[in-house]
């Protein structure tokens, strides 16, 4: 009796041992920042301590009988996550995502510093008060700084710090300008009349002004009158100039509107 006892509950567990199925799992592994795959990471299934491998797609495939399984991925130079499932698994891929095991925190940046290297700034009334009529160029106005020499009284062209005149780059209104002269370099198109400030770089200017090699001008222009029309002419013996400005709706949109005229091209005609 013993016996028949005994075969029934081998035969039971006989049973019980070929209806186990073998399920598969399958996955990606992936770089939880760049989102490309990884190649070569472990993956161990932690319940039969079987490991595979990642291809070069960071996919790979595992197979398990337990109910529950457990799996770890792991590869130098990431940290080593785990994941967990439980029976059934489903036809679903697993997704892995791995931190670089260096990989810092936010890092936040704040300029706290006003550093302008050697900026000089020329406003309006500076340009007024040392600008004549008779040569009208805002450019006169520069080469009067330190470091900055020209080639004669005439000239606007200017060498600043033993470089040449067109190492020295130019921007009207953030636009760059490159030749802001007419000519031949005895005079420069940036009009005193419509100069609201100059910036003048001779030397350390920011990274935006990647192009200069020895300077950097940078010309603002000023806004119309918002509160009045006015206007004038004036009449030189090198140039011709008018000037009129006002606003378009008072306090909020303006205009300014001007025209220059030299005389360089006929003086030269004539004394030819």
């Amino acid at each position: 009796m013993k016996t028949i006892i005994f075969f029934i509950v081998f035969l039971f567990l006989c049973s019980s041992g070929l209806s186990t199925e073998l399920q598969t799992v399958t996955g990606v592994v992936l770089d939880a920042v760049t989102k490309e795959p990884l190649e070569g990471v472990s993956i161990k299934n932690e319940e039969t301590k079987k490991i595979v491998a990642s291809d070069h797609k960071g996919q790979f495939i595992i197979e398990t009988d337990s109910k529950k399984i457990e799996l770890t991925a792991e590869i130098t130079g990431y940290q080593r996550i785990s994941r967990q499932l439980v029976y059934p698994y489903q036809e679903v891929t697993l997704e892995m995502q791995l931190a670089n095991e260096n990989m810092l925190g936010a890092i936040y940046v704040k300029d706290k510093s006003q550093i302008e290297g050697s900026k000089q700034k020329i406003d309006k009334e500076h340009i007024t008060k040392t600008t004549t009529h008779l040569f009208s160029d805002t450019l006169k106005v520069v080469q009067t700084l330190p470091g900055v020499i020209t080639g004669d009284d005439f000239s606007s062209l200017m060498y600043v710090r033993g470089g040449e005149f067109y190492e020295t780059i130019s921007f009207l209104d953030n636009i760059h300008i490159l030749t802001p002269y007419v000519w031949g370099g005895n005079q420069s198109i940036f009009n005193p009349s419509f100069v609201e400030k100059v910036d003048f770089y001779s030397g350390g200017f920011p990274v935006k002004y990647f192009q200069g090699l020895s300077a950097v001008i940078d010309v603002k222009n000023r806004e119309g009158n918002y509160q009045e029309r006015k206007g004038f002419v004036d009449l030189s013996a090198t140039s011709f100039e008018s000037v009129l400005e006002g606003p378009i709706e008072k306090d909020k949109i303006s205009y300014i509107v001007g025209a220059r005229r030299t005389y360089y091209d006929l003086l030269l005609k004539y004394a030819l």
